[in-house]
């Protein structure tokens, strides 16, 4: 919970520093959205409109943090967050994602297998997501968007592959 209010924190900002966002996306979208581009045909679409332009613009931040992490060529896109209550996204990227000493592995093109990390962050999936894609090739299915648990290569290490689309 944020002190003196009821409303909770959020990992990467105050659910207060959200709301503020939100509202200054809601206040004046045409400055975001050139009226030659859309014309919306009913107030409904218009908040439609305002709502994708606003998680797009969320998702666009989350990429970026992703992309700094990974300072270098970044093919991954990161899809792997969930919403709120109001359909946008939240940035997870520093939530674990999966307890434990994990290894990522490439089931499809077998040609990845990652070092043995502990507790990994999303963000860390995400980078060896980068890392996968760049050791298979495959840059049509760069969309991380989950993982799933294989089994345990032994009792400490627990092998996992990585959800990636187009």
């Amino acid at each position: 919970m944020q002190p003196g209010s009821d409303k909770p924190s959020q990992e990467n900002g105050t659910s207060s520093e959200v709301d503020k966002f939100v509202d200054f996306i809601a206040k004046d979208s045409r400055e975001h959205l050139k009226e030659e581009d859309f014309q919306p045909f009913s107030p409904i679409d218009e908040l439609d409109a305002k709502h994708e332009l606003l998680c797009d613009q969320l998702v666009d931040r989350m990429q970026k943090r992703l992309e700094s992490a990974i300072n270098g060529q970044t093919e991954v896109i990161y899809a792997a967050y969930p919403t709120d209550e109001r359909g946008l996204p939240i940035d997870n990227l520093d939530e674990i994602a999966i307890r434990g000493r994990i290894q990522v592995i490439d089931d499809v093109w077998d040609k990845y297998t990652g070092e043995i990390i502990t507790d990994p962050t999303w963000m860390d999936l995400a980078i060896e997501a980068n890392r996968m894609i760049a050791a298979n090739g495959d840059t049509r299915h760069k969309w991380f968007e989950n993982f799933e648990v294989l089994g345990s290569k032994n009792a400490n290490v627990t092998t996992i592959t990585l959800d990636v689309g187009s």
